[in-house]
């Protein structure tokens, strides 16, 4: 190297030129599968960038992927809640509910809607009859329940609306018998009180369901 000069000569026959000392600039032109370009300029490696993309391709991906399969799950549920409902109904309009129902109902009747305030005298086999009944919409408000919102408890969901329509007028005439007095024949008053908590919240939610239906149709209007 010559002093002073701020380069050096090749010893080597075939390099006679002086060459700059070295730095950043040779380095680079020595290497250049090493630049860093983007958009033609200095920046990411292009190495990186394609790992970047193809990171926010799989991301993309996994989450198109969470949302079909919520939608698909969101659908399933919904249908699953429309069958329960529809078999439940069912159940209502078949033996040995129906046969229950009626062996109950004709014990109310008898007494007559005017006399509210005397006691209806069931038999053994009718009380029997009248929990088989009550045991049934337990199972209502149980399904009632479940088909609730994760957040906004209290809404009247189009399923919950599906199962208030169909059992409806059962609710109803029920609820009327559950409020009177019964005792059993040859013995004193029989309590069914909790027995007929499901029956009676049920009433109330078809009653509001009720006031919300004609409250739209007056809206319409």
């Amino acid at each position: 190297m010559v002093a002073g000069s701020g380069s050096f000569r090749c010893e080597d026959e075939q390099c006679r030129s002086p060459v700059p000392a070295v730095s950043a600039s040779i380095w680079w032109s020595v290497v250049p599968q090493e630049r860093m370009a983007f958009n033609g300029r200095t920046g990411v490696p292009s190495r990186i960038r394609e790992s970047v993309v193809a990171n926010w391709v799989t991301v993309c991906t996994g989450l198109v992927g969470v949302a079909v399969g919520a939608g698909f799950r969101f659908t399933s549920d919904r249908r699953a809640q429309y069958e329960r409902v529809l078999v439940l109904a069912a159940e209502s309009g078949t033996a040995p509910i129906t046969e229950d129902r009626h062996t109950v109902g004709m014990a109310f009747e008898a007494v007559g809607a005017d006399a509210a305030d005397q006691a209806v005298e069931l038999s053994v086999e009718e009380m029997a009859a009248l929990f088989r009944v009550l045991w049934f919409f337990q199972r209502a408000a149980a399904l009632y329940d479940s088909l609730r919102l994760f957040v906004l408890h209290r809404r009247i969901t189009r399923t919950r609306a599906l199962l208030l329509e169909s059992l409806g007028s059962m609710i109803r005439i029920w609820d009327g018998y559950l409020g009177r007095q019964i005792v059993v024949e040859g013995g004193g008053p029989v309590s069914t009180e909790e027995s007929a908590r499901s029956l009676h919240r049920l009433a109330e939610e078809y009653r509001r369901y009720e006031r919300r239906r004609r409250h739209a149709a007056g809206s319409v209007r």
